[in-house]
């Protein structure tokens, strides 16, 4: 993959804006460079020996404050390696014409200077910042000295963290190439208007299709890949965003009162994220999904005291099975998984085995042998994150698919599999995917 061509008169602006020695005031579009330049002025502001405890940058979300401490170190890392001439050339990128002998050395002590800085480089939103002022001067501020901020990141949050990652690795210009949103998460923080208009907001998209799912859950990340085919293949859309949060654990599950239930030390966290695109020969070779409404009412939303979710009360809710149906939901379960695997493989016109990797959700790992073992894999085959994360639900699919990535698992390309179940068995998809090598995809 080759990065975008910058026009050199961008480059002089961003370069004036990037200068210390100036005030600049920067308004510009989404994904046009602007953390880029703000990374500039504070590596320029290091480079000419402010202290790093003497440098604060202002974000308004955290998942921009950790976009730009990431890029921040990851330059300042990169910096230790490199040989004199190709350091020469970044130097030269902040604004230092010509890099001495002196000014190399110290930006290669830089990034050690950074990480022992008390207190750490302050790249930090708003709010942390006057959290951290009240929490210095609590009595003029009249507040408790030992207060604690409640900190319980929305879906929105989430989703946009993970989107910056994959903006910037996909090298993505969000308002040109994302004109499809879709979302799906377990415990939205609006029941009405869901996050997606808002993800589309935070990353800069001009999306024209927001969709936010309410059902397919914990497969709901084969679904979007559904739903997106369909709409990159009907509308003039170029790309689509497939979002996945799961969040029941921290405010269903860790509640005190329903911790003691037998799911509650299972489920886990997370976001995952994809990006689909129109193309001329696409890698999804085959996909399946079917709905089972028999299923439907196995599962759902109980209070302790028989009211309704929405009605109010003293006690919490949960998430439960029909106890008299446990082992008929087992059952299927085990059932449902690999029978969308073979499905899919048969529609795609390849034999089980031939699979190089077999991602899935991750109820317990009891399914996760046994599916595995239905089909016959080897465990190295099918990747799963149980034993980190817990039960992800909708968010396992993406989330397992990466970790396998980073673990090489792909590194020379082959088939794989996305398949999973959702709730009691109400619904069951699977997909395979032509995947290329590292080397080729370069």
């Amino acid at each position: 993959m080759t990065g975008r061509i910058i026009p050199e008169h961008v480059k002089r602006t961003q370069g004036r804006a990037a200068d210390p020695e100036i005030s600049a005031f920067v308004s510009a579009n989404a994904g046009s460079g602007k953390t880029h330049v703000l990374v500039q002025r504070v590596i320029g502001l290091l480079l000419r020996d402010t202290p790093p405890e003497k440098i604060l940058c202002i974000t308004f979300t955290k998942a921009a404050a950790a976009n730009m401490a990431e890029r921040i170190f990851r330059t300042l890392g990169d910096w230790i390696v490199l040989d004199d001439a190709a350091l020469d050339a970044r130097l030269r990128d902040v604004g230092i014409a010509h890099p001495d002998t002196g000014t190399r050395r110290r930006a290669r002590e830089l990034f050690a200077r950074a990480l022992e800085t008390p207190g750490g480089l302050k790249v930090q939103t708003i709010h942390a910042l006057c959290t951290r002022l009240l929490q210095q001067f609590p009595f003029e501020a009249n507040v408790p000295a030992h207060f604690t901020v409640l900190d319980d990141r929305d879906q929105a949050d989430m989703i946009e963290r993970a989107s910056r990652r994959l903006i910037e690795r996909l090298n993505l210009v969000p308002f040109r190439d994302v004109d499809i949103v879709l979302t799906n998460v377990a415990i939205p923080d609006q029941p009405f208007t869901g996050c997606g208009a808002e993800v589309a907001r935070r990353i800069g998209s001009g999306a024209s299709w927001v969709i936010d799912l309410h059902n397919t859950g914990c497969v709901s990340f084969v679904a979007m890949l559904a739903l997106a085919r369909m709409l990159l293949r009907t509308t003039t859309a170029r790309g689509a965003l497939l979002c996945n949060v799961q969040n029941a654990a921290g405010r269903v599950f860790a509640h005190p009162a329903v911790r003691s239930t037998s799911q509650a030390p299972v489920p886990g966290d997370g976001c995952g994220v994809g990006y689909v695109t129109r193309s001329n020969v696409s890698p999804l070779l085959a996909l399946v999904q079917h709905c089972h409404p028999e299923f439907a009412n196995d599962m759902a939303v109980a209070a302790s005291d028989g009211r309704e979710y929405w009605e109010p009360g003293l006690t919490p809710i949960t998430i439960a099975f029909t106890e008299q149906r446990v082992a008929s939901i087992i059952s299927r379960g085990n059932r449902l998984v690999p029978d969308a695997v073979r499905e899919v493989c048969a529609e795609a016109h390849v034999r089980v085995p031939e699979l190089e990797l077999l991602v899935t959700n991750q109820p317990n790992p009891i399914f996760v042998r046994n599916w595995r073992e239905a089909l016959e894999l080897p465990a190295h085959k099918h990747h799963d994150t149980f034993d980190a994360y817990g039960n992800l639900f909708g968010a396992a699919l993406p989330i397992n698919l990466e970790a396998a990535i980073a673990e090489g698992k792909l590194a020379n390309g082959g088939l794989v599999a996305l398949a999973g179940f959702s709730h009691a068995g109400d619904y069951s998809a699977a997909a395979v995917l032509s995947w290329p090598s590292a080397r080729g995809s370069d």
